[in-house]
């Protein structure tokens, strides 16, 4: 066969899958971004629920807004029922897509409020802030589409609820920038993280790795002494790795902290992001089994917002499909 002579269907075919390689802003359809909200609300549900207040009373330790504005009504139980109530509201409103741009900011202020009373209680931690960080992503995305594109339609209006056409709107394009930027908020999240390794060990991070094994012994007996649950085996074994072979640990950890840097990088195309998310979700669950840190909404939010598996699953039918197609015209 002539060289120059390339079936249609093979062409078609790499034409396709260069599409989904391709860099720059990938275009998102309809579904995706139905999916992406579904799951998203599944996931972050717990952060926007003010039932976990009634463990608290006061502000021992203030922290962020609670330095600067006075929040005791929180502890109000009508008051939480109340802002319980709008949480739900909004969450079902971001969930069918009406007035994302109001949705999104009161969703974003909760979510704010409920964060600072927690962190306000001597006990720092950064568990749920990458909810924050998609909030804020879709913030600004449906802000920018307002200012510069006069989207009024879409950030507060009901342009995009999908359940109006679902046979239309389901098959349409998604706000691509909105999803573009939630996803370099999530990068941001990781890259900051990585630098602050950095900035706080004074760039001895890598070279101090050797001694972190005190510090999984630390969180494995702290979790112990919390729950009075059998520690991990797991635990023990990596402590013992990190001691007798220092090396190995280095490369390990180093891994981890290439992928926090180099985030960014995740945002050239989809391939990218799914690998990178991937990577970071294995990164999260080494990290669990060894210092029994959850990362529950790191791993949902990669899986929804970068891995992005139905629209995996949705290429991959559609390329057996046409290829199948393909074959009986043949």
């Amino acid at each position: 066969m002539d060289a120059h002579s390339v079936p249609t269907s093979s062409k078609a075919k790499g034409s396709r899958w260069r599409r989904l390689i391709q860099p720059g802003l990938a275009e998102y359809r309809g579904y995706e971004w139905l999916i992406m909200r579904v799951l998203f609300v599944f996931a972050a549900w717990p952060t926007f629920d003010t039932r976990m207040l009634q463990k608290f009373s006061s502000f021992p330790y203030p922290n962020g807004l609670a330095q600067f504005l006075s929040l005791e009504w929180m502890f109000s139980s009508g008051a939480q029922t109340l802002v319980l109530a709008i949480a739900v509201i909004h969450l079902a409103l971001y969930l069918l897509n009406v007035a994302p741009l109001w949705t999104c900011s009161v969703l974003f202020v909760i979510h704010t409020l409920l964060g600072t009373i927690v962190n306000s209680q001597g006990a720092i931690h950064h568990t749920s802030q990458i909810v924050g960080f998609v909030l804020l992503g879709h913030i600004i995305g449906y802000g920018t589409l307002l200012l510069r594109q006069r989207r009024g339609d879409l950030a507060f209006g009901f342009g995009q609820f999908e359940l109006l056409k679902p046979g239309e709107r389901l098959m349409a394009a998604a706000p691509s920038s909105v999803i573009y930027i939630t996803q370099q908020m999530i990068a941001t999240a990781y890259v900051v993280s990585g630098i602050s390794k950095l900035v706080r060990s004074e760039g001895e991070w890598v070279a101090t790795l050797p001694n972190i094994a005190l510090q999984l012994q630390k969180t494995r007996m702290m979790d112990h002494y919390n729950s009075l649950e059998p520690v991990p085996e797991l635990a023990g074994w990596a402590i013992t790795m990190v001691h007798e072979y220092p090396g190995v640990a280095i490369v390990f950890f180093s891994i981890g902290l290439a992928l926090e840097l180099f985030a960014f990088v995740a945002l050239f195309n989809r391939g990218f992001l799914a690998l990178a998310g991937i990577g970071l979700m294995l990164m999260h669950i080494s990290i669990s089994l060894v210092m029994n840190l959850g990362f529950f909404y790191n791993k949902w939010m990669l899986v929804i917002f970068w891995v992005n598996v139905p629209f995996w699953c949705v290429a991959v039918g559609s390329s057996r499909c046409r290829r199948g197609q393909s074959g009986q015209g043949n």
